[in-house]
């Protein structure tokens, strides 16, 4: 399966590679609410460029400390989806421009609530680079990655 693949062999995008260096502030549009539970959250929109239908999927990886350099081929990215939790986690995206406005509607794009279920670093990270975050969501052909801070 493409999702499994892509997750285990992602790597950090380079810092030249501007289509994939975007940041996701998740502490940013804090509320008060989140402030009290310890809690953030974002809202992104994904959208689908292809004529034809596209499942989706997110994952949140970890890359540990030491391993966050450019180009690094050791990476081994850690499933951290106990630290943040994506709504909805997958799903399918109508083709592009065929969204409905029926009961069972469709649409050929999807929002994704991300939240902070702790503020608690991974238990291996150091006080000196608690490592990096990484949201992925894709489909087949497109791509999207996001560096969580």
């Amino acid at each position: 399966d493409w999702a499994i693949r892509w997750q285990q062999q992602f790597r950090p995008p380079l810092s030249s590679t501007k289509t994939h260096n975007k940041q996701l502030c998740l502490s940013c549009s804090t509320t008060k609410e989140e402030q009290e539970t310890k809690q953030a959250s974002a809202t992104i929109n994904i959208q689908n460029d292809e004529r034809s239908w596209e499942p989706f999927y997110t994952f949140v990886l970890w890359i540990p400390p030491g391993n966050n350099k450019d180009g690094n081929d050791d990476v081994i990215p850690i499933d951290a989806s106990y630290l943040i939790r994506v709504q909805p986690k997958m799903g399918m995206l109508a083709p592009r421009g065929k969204s409905t406005a029926t009961a069972s509607s469709f649409s050929d794009t999807a929002q994704l609530q991300i939240t902070t279920r702790t503020t608690l670093p991974h238990p291996e990270a150091t006080d000196d680079d608690d490592g990096t975050l990484w949201l992925l969501v894709g489909t087949e052909a497109e791509k999207w990655v996001y560096k969580l801070v």
